[in-house]
């Protein structure tokens, strides 16, 4: 039999014969440095001798090799690696099985730096052909995917209503000569849910993906869909344990509402669609200030991190269309990371056609580049004069990545003239702008007094994604 291996986005995936269906992925997607997670090879048949794992380190050098025994499962066979690793950083991960040979990375992420990358819809396709590695959540998907994402530590979540359910109950009300009143929508909210929670986690769900919440501003409506929330609130205590409610929401939201979803859901996932969708219907021209529109109440509120305990963070999404050029995306994630550089991951409505499959491997990539590897950039306001100190130029360089950058270096231009370099041994993938710069000092001062235009590059930053690679200052110095 002929075995041929190509190059797939980030993994070595196998092209043979479908009977073999060989897969390496790790569990979860998403190690955390410190945590115990699995690289996994699975198999439609035997190989004897079982399958030799080696993991190198991102300089090549070898973390681990071993050989484990194929375990027989249900679909196939099975071979488990078990790590820890205590330092985030991309690993690559090689199997040996009989005559396959395959490879995938393992991106080890910061325990600073959560990252949810959550899909509206996804087939078993998509997965086994290795077109989306990193995906957190599904919020809608069939039995024949929950095994899928569950054995990768995914998050599989079924469909179920919205508050747009009460639609439904107010026609049926009408017809009966009843109105659908705020305690009505609050009964509904209480109740809708727990009834399905229990046989929904026999089936291996995480939770529910709720489709769709929205209203406008006075509008009798969203009355009601606040109603509705503060009765999902009322029933939080009868759903199972860590249970997941995950809220696609049309639309504005006010601070109200949004105060109530984060006592309600887990994620709310605000219906961007700035590519295709509301353009086209609301004519938007400026894609960042219709995001920033959508989020201020999110930013206000303290919802990008689900900080003191909350429960619920806010993930922006964007609409998946066959319509969208594929090239328009990382626009999109550039704006984002730029825009809302707290925000922790992306979320993706609607699903795309099979012929239009590939973009789901464009998409997939993106996320890899733009949230989990180290994401470097200059944000606002980072260039400085020590004039208190050791009257050097400051640069401070960012990381809003999920792992640490290696080593990065910078040149300071003055009147675009280049008169220093310096290298930092490494950007940190922090929390925040506490912990995730670093600092480049340059010792120029200047020969006279006068104004000067200080410039920052990056020159080298290795296998890290730069976003603004260059950051300006004006500033009145004396010698």
């Amino acid at each position: 039999m002929r075995i041929v291996c190509q190059l797939v986005g980030p993994a070595l995936v196998l092209a043979a014969a479908p009977a073999l269906g060989a897969e390496l992925f790790c569990s979860p997607v998403l190690p955390l440095e410190g945590e115990p997670f699995k690289v996994v090879y699975r198999a439609g048949t035997q190989a004897e001798g079982g399958a030799a794992f080696t993991v190198r380190q991102s300089d090549g050098s070898v973390l681990v090799e071993r050989k484990v025994p194929l375990a027989e499962q249900l679909d196939g066979f099975r071979a488990e690696l078990e790590l820890t690793v205590p330092h985030n950083g991309l690993l690559r991960a090689d199997v040996v099985a009989g005559h396959l040979k395959l490879r995938t990375v393992v991106p080890v992420i910061s325990a600073k730096r959560e990252v949810n990358l959550i899909y509206y819809g996804m087939s078993k396709e998509l997965i086994r052909r290795g077109l989306v590695h990193w995906v957190t959540l599904v919020t809608t998907c069939g039995g024949e995917v929950v095994e899928d994402l569950n054995r990768r530590g995914a998050k599989a979540l079924r469909w179920h209503w919205g508050s747009n359910v009460l639609g439904d109950r107010e026609a049926a009300l009408r017809a009966e000569g009843r109105e659908l009143t705020p305690e009505v929508a609050r009964q509904m909210g209480r109740g809708i849910y727990t009834a399905d929670a229990a046989e929904a986690v026999k089936q291996g769900y995480a939770g529910f993906g709720l489709d769709e919440f929205g209203g406008y501003a006075a509008s009798e409506f969203l009355e009601n869909t606040k109603a509705f929330v503060r009765g999902m609130i009322d029933a939080r205590e009868e759903l199972p344990p860590g249970f997941i409610l995950a809220a696609w929401h049309g639309g504005p939201i006010d601070s109200e509402l949004m105060g109530l979803y984060k006592q309600a859901v887990e994620f709310l996932l605000p219906e961007a669609y700035l590519l295709d969708i509301v353009p086209s219907q609301l004519g938007t021209e400026l894609i960042d200030k219709d995001l920033e529109g959508r989020l201020i109440t999110a930013r206000s509120n303290d919802m990008f991190t689900a900080p003191y305990g909350s429960r619920c963070r806010v993930i922006p999404s964007v609409d998946l269309t066959d319509r969208i050029p594929v090239d328009e995306y990382e626009g999109f994630f550039r704006m984002l990371r730029r825009e809302f550089p707290e925000v922790r991951g992306i979320a993706f409505f609607n699903v795309l056609s099979e012929e239009h499959y590939e973009t789901y491997r464009v998409v997939d990539q993106l996320c890899l580049d733009y949230f989990i590897h180290p994401v470097l950039t200059f944000q606002p306001d980072s260039i400085s004069f020590d004039r208190f100190g050791d009257r050097s130029v400051i640069a401070r360089l960012s990381n809003i990545g999920a792992m640490d950058s290696g080593p990065v270096t910078v040149r300071l231009l003055v009147d675009d003239k280049e008169v220093g370099r310096a290298t930092v041994p490494s950007v940190p993938a922090g929390f925040s702008r506490v912990d995730n710069r670093a600092t480049a000092r340059f010792h120029w001062r200047p020969k006279a007094s006068g104004t000067f235009r200080l410039r920052a590059e990056v020159v080298d930053a290795g296998d890290a994604t730069v976003l603004d690679p260059g950051a300006e200052a004006s500033m009145y110095l004396r010698p």
